[in-house]
């Protein structure tokens, strides 16, 4: 394991690059095993509150598996947290009506899309990063 280098700013000790180090090494299965239990864990609350706004905290395993898995497992989470979410929804309510089919399936592509945007962020970032230093670079030596 590299030796990390201790970096000190302004305001002395910096722990955020410790932390990004950290969690950017943890291996995908990690990922997996991390995000597939917390739909689950958000499933079971989901059934217990019979909540409907917390559709919104199915986003965070959503972005996680997207940015340190890749977009695939990201719409795979998507899809599972949409079954997961139907069945939460089916076993909460008496009557479930065509309505009730409909709002799941939005909340479906709702958590589909933010799985393609987080894929396309984490793109642009890591083009941008290689791109931004040979800029710098050139900036530099004009200015």
């Amino acid at each position: 394991m590299p030796r990390i280098k201790r970096s000190y700013g302004k305001e002395g000790f910096s722990v955020m690059p410790h932390v990004r180090i950290f969690i950017g090494g943890l291996p995908k299965w990690f990922w997996v095993v991390a995000v597939i239990l917390l739909v689950f864990l958000l499933g079971i609350i989901d059934y217990e509150t019979g909540d409907y706004s917390i559709i919104v905290f199915y986003m965070i395993p959503v972005v996680l598996a997207t940015w340190f898995t890749g977009a695939r497992f990201g719409i795979a989470v998507a899809v599972i947290s949409g079954f997961v979410r139907l069945y939460a929804d089916y076993e909460t309510y008496t009557v479930f009506s065509s309505a009730n089919y409909v709002n799941v399936a939005e909340d479906a592509l709702f958590l589909l899309i933010i799985a393609g945007l987080t894929a396309i962020l984490r793109k642009m970032l890591k083009r941008n990063k290689t791109v931004l230093p040979d800029t710098a670079g050139k900036m530099n030596q004009q200015g």
